[in-house]
């Protein structure tokens, strides 16, 4: 009893299968390629640096909050010269 397999080479269908699983491996194995080198070139890890970044923000906050608080102060004093000025200038019309 002998077995008889056909070879690519006899076969023109089994040939075209076998050259297009041969391109599906090149496209997978240059994306196999691909992806390791993303992952060897992919960012540092940052998370260490967190929490120092909040406590910066926190500083920046206090900051921020700070000199609203001015700019309110001095909005108010601004107010309060205009209107002394005001008063001033119908007390001592210049014309």
């Amino acid at each position: 009893m002998t077995l008889a397999l056909p070879s690519c080479k006899e076969d023109p269908n089994l040939a075209i299968k076998k050259q297009e699983q041969e391109k599906q491996l090149a496209a997978l194995n240059q994306e196999i390629q691909s992806l390791s080198q993303q992952l060897k070139t992919r960012p540092k890890d940052v998370s260490a640096e967190i929490p120092a970044l909040k406590n910066e923000l926190a500083e920046l906050q206090k900051n921020t909050d700070s000199l609203e608080l001015e700019i309110l102060s001095l909005r108010e004093k601004k107010l309060s010269l205009e209107k002394a000025f005001a008063e001033y200038r119908k007390k001592y019309p210049t014309e």
